[in-house]
């Protein structure tokens, strides 16, 4: 029977025989040290501290660090004789972990129970008056444990035993407290896919794609918070549809023996539920930053930051409105709405979304759950369930046809050779590319896959622009594109089988198939139904056009004998007065010709006015339609101006956004503004702008300018991104021999166009 790697340690381990009385061979020898080498300790050191996270180690030092204090001040003769101060050879050994702070420790052999027992009586109520949770109170104990390790320490049995009967006692304790709501609880509620289908539409609306993208992958993965935290583009990679997601360690696994593939699918339907339309947005947003490291949340920063400026973002999300907060509210209890909850959510709904949900060991295993040793090894090795969970957190509905449909993607087999393609992959994602295309996990073809969802998508993406100016997704190079180009696009994009890319639907039960044949047969019943419609149609339409035929030529030989009879009729006198009006507006109409032939030459025979498109036109002399005069382009206000009404700039663009707005202009709602550099204050309609644009914008690219920096002499239409490009380099170079100095902040690069102003 196969075993992972933890099971056997684990087995060895309780079987091994221990004998302390044998001498350790070549101990004390005079030349160990040239043998194991002057640097073996600290090598041995550096593998032995993954054994535990800093962060674990610095909460168990400050538990102890609690105790030592109460004995201190409580048990202070118990103190003198039960805590040690720490030795300054001590205080520096990497291997006690102290961090240079915690100056007392524990004496271990011979540790007095009753006086931790105390300690934790003391312990279990909060300021608040409630009942501490039971494994906050049994990290006391394992900060014990942990403790005596480090020092080569061993607890008497009694020592244990006691402990182990106190925490029993208290977690029934604990159980009878929580009917009374007398327990500390900050569990997270779960998040419903409604509330989580709402989370994504306002992260969309708001332009917040790091939101966006984690609440999407997290939900999808059914991960904790800090497994998103790490993950890179290492992490990802394509499995037939769909990508799939292997996390390098858990909090469940820290040895990473059963981390094991969660395939994500893209969602066709629903933009606000791809997660690759994301992923792509996201990376569009921040290649600069994603082109100088692999990780894709952790930029230079500590563990665990990402993770906390997520749920900060997030509830910042919820809060921005009072509608927000109370429709949070109808879903989560007050003060147990955070991330953590999306795993809850996904697991919920996917196993009570329908009645033929995925197994519970697929669930089980993407959430990290354990079901046991011998389930944990053998059902990892089936990921078909996995494949079906993957589509239901998709959003796909189960119990409809459309479940079986392919994502996205490219009808051909390299895209990287169709010339657009490869010109807005590096528009978009230039940097990333050029940084990560040699390494093994190379996430060009993720970032294809990407992209195709984002054309799919664009035209909702864009309504969240035209709605929202300062919507961050402005900043994004594809979403200023041209409709014509946008229209090529999506010309090569298809959600149907593709030979030699992509052909077969995974994850897809049986009933679906079924679904699918029965939509087949109601499809055609409709389709028969609707011609015997029309066909019936058509029968009556003849019948009715035969009656009245035959009216018409009845009516018609009654009126014809009644005029050679010389009686008059209602339609005798109809005809009489149509030919006399006939007559008359032919008169009318020689006479007007011929009073335009008597006008000057210039009133005559010319074009019509060309008349400017909606919002530009200009009504003067009795409804002439005038055409927009050079100078601009919007007239409201009584004049022209060179940017719509409710016109801002881009929220914070970092250079290379904001020369791509110079050289090329931006997409702004529906419209599009001209480059930046054609611009002029005066035709900016607030003093705010014209402002903005003199300090901001001109100030720094004629500083650019007037040192050198040669920009393209082409018109908005025909600056290329290899022009593009190149004219982004030369503006670093120019700026690092200018301005060195500014280059030795961290993260320079990333900076926003304001704080360069010269």
């Amino acid at each position: 029977m196969n075993r992972s790697g933890s099971s056997i340690v684990k087995k060895h381990l309780n079987s091994r025989t221990v004998n302390n009385t044998t001498h350790i061979l070549g101990d004390g020898a005079t030349n160990a040290e040239d043998e194991l080498g002057h640097d073996f300790k600290q090598r041995l050191q550096k593998t032995l501290s993954h054994e535990k996270t800093d962060k674990t180690r610095r909460d168990y030092r400050n538990r102890i660090l609690r105790m030592t204090k109460y004995f201190q001040q409580k048990c202070f003769r118990y103190f003198e004789v039960g805590v040690r101060k720490n030795t300054s050879a001590e205080m520096n050994d990497p291997a006690m972990y102290f961090y240079d702070k915690y100056e007392y420790d524990l004496i271990y052999a011979g540790l007095n129970v009753d006086y931790v027992l105390k300690f934790l009586m003391d312990q279990e109520r909060t300021a608040a008056g409630n009942l501490r949770t039971k494994a906050d109170m049994q990290k006391f104990r394992d900060a014990i444990k942990w403790g005596a390790q480090i020092r080569g320490e061993a607890l008497s049995q009694e020592c244990w035993d006691k402990l182990d009967l106190y925490l029993f006692s208290y977690k029934r304790q604990v159980a009878a407290g929580k009917g009374n709501g007398d327990v500390q609880t900050k569990e997270a509620d779960p998040i419903t896919k409604e509330l989580y289908m709402l989370i994504c539409k306002w992260a969309s609306e708001d332009g917040n794609t790091m939101v966006d993208f984690w609440t999407k992958t997290q939900w999808n993965c059914m991960s904790r918070c800090g497994n998103i935290d790490y993950l890179g583009f290492s992490n990802f990679r394509i499995v037939l549809d769909a990508h799939a997601v292997t996390h390098d360690t858990t909090k469940k696994d820290k040895d990473g023996d059963r981390c094991f593939a969660k395939h994500i699918y893209a969602n066709h339907e629903y933009h606000y539920l791809c997660q690759w339309t994301a992923m792509g947005n996201y990376c569009a947003l921040y290649k600069n930053e994603l082109g100088q490291t692999q990780k894709l949340f952790m930029w230079n920063t500590k563990d665990g930051s990402a993770a906390k400026k997520y749920q900060e973002q997030l509830k910042a999300l919820v809060n921005k409105t009072e509608e927000r907060r109370n429709i949070v509210s109808s879903h989560c209890r007050k003060g147990h709405f955070n991330a953590y909850g999306l795993r809850k959510g996904a697991a919920s709904y996917a196993s009570s979304g329908t009645t033929c949900a995925p197994s519970l060991s697929s669930i089980a295993h993407r959430g990290d759950w354990s079901m046991g040793s011998v389930f944990d090894i053998y059902w990892r090795f089936l990921p078909v369930g996995d494949h079906y969970l993957g589509q239901i957190l998709s959003g796909k509905d189960p119990m409809k046809p459309s479940f079986k449909t392919l994502p996205p993607h490219w009808k051909m087999a390299n895209p990287m050779g169709h010339p657009l393609i490869r010109e807005v992959m590096n528009a978009n994602f230039g940097p990333i590319l050029k940084t990560h295309s040699e390494a093994d996990y190379d996430p060009t073809g993720l970032l294809l896959r990407c992209l195709a969802c984002m054309v799919w998508h664009a035209k909702s993406f864009q309504e969240y622009i035209a709605h929202n100016p300062s919507n961050e997704l402005v900043k994004v190079p594809f979403y200023n594109m041209r409709g014509s180009e946008i229209d090529a696009l999506q010309q090569l994009i298809t959600v149907e089988p593709t030979p030699d890319v992509m052909t077969t639907v995974t994850g897809v039960p049986p009933h679906i198939e079924t679904t699918c044949q029965m939509k087949a047969i109601h499809d055609n019943l409709i389709q028969l139904l609707a011609q015997t419609r029309i066909s019936e149609d058509n029968q009556k339409q003849r019948d009715e056009q035969l009656k009245a035929d035959l009216v018409a030529a009845v009516h018609h030989g009654i009126e014809q004998n009644a005029i050679s009879n010389g009686n008059i009729t209602a339609k005798g006198i109809n005809d009489i007065i149509q030919k006399h009006q006939d007559a008359t507006n032919k008169q009318l109409t020689e006479h007007l010709q011929a009073m335009l032939r008597s006008l000057p030459p210039q009133f005559q025979g010319g074009q019509p006015a060309q008349i400017p498109p909606p919002g530009n036109q200009v009504q003067q002399g009795g409804g002439l339609l005038l055409q927009k005069p050079d100078q601009g382009k919007y007239f409201y206000t009584e004049r022209f101006w060179s940017v719509p009404e409710d016109f801002e700039f881009p929220p914070k663009p970092n250079l290379p956004q904001a020369l791509r707005c110079w050289l090329k202009g931006i997409r702004y709602g529906n419209n599009y503004v001209k480059p930046f550099r054609q611009l002029r204050p005066k035709d900016l309609p607030t003093t705010a702008l014209q402002s903005q644009m003199r300090v901001e914008w001109q100030k720094f690219f004629k500083y650019l300018e007037n040192n050198g920096l040669e920009m393209p002499s082409n018109t908005s239409e025909e600056v290329t991104e290899a022009q593009l490009e190149r004219t982004t380099d030369e503006m670093w170079d120019l700026l690092e021999k200018k301005v060195s100095y500014a280059f030795t902040r961290k993260n320079a690069k990333s900076h926003c166009l304001s704080p360069w102003g010269f």
